[in-house]
């Protein structure tokens, strides 16, 4: 499963001091408090996840060798692509290159 944690909870929890102990001095956020759902039965071994902006999120998954589409609001599985080799990041840090490089 993957957890998928609000933003807006996680502000409450903090608010409302939802801590459970404290790491390094750190306040622990209780899980649950911060928790707007889990993906369930996503693959084997998540890695990385990109988000494509039309409310899909998109996770690499080392073990089982696949990418993963999942809904963002009601957090299912729409579809899987096999990799067929050692899948790690889905896209280079910085963003698309596309309208970086001259016309031809």
């Amino acid at each position: 499963m993957i957890p998928v944690f609000s933003f807006d909870k996680l502000q409450k929890a903090i608010a409302n001091k939802a801590y459970d102990g404290e790491y390094g001095g750190i306040p622990v956020i209780k899980y649950e408090e911060a928790l707007y759902g889990e993906v369930k039965k996503p693959g084997l071994g998540p890695l990385h996840t990109e988000f494509d902006g039309k409310g899909f999120a998109y996770t690499s998954f080392f073990v089982s060798s696949e990418v993963v589409k999942w809904n963002i609001k009601d957090l299912a599985v729409v579809d899987r692509v096999p990799t067929f080799y050692s899948v790690g990041h889905l896209c280079i840090p910085g963003g698309n290159t596309e309208n970086l490089l001259p016309s031809i």
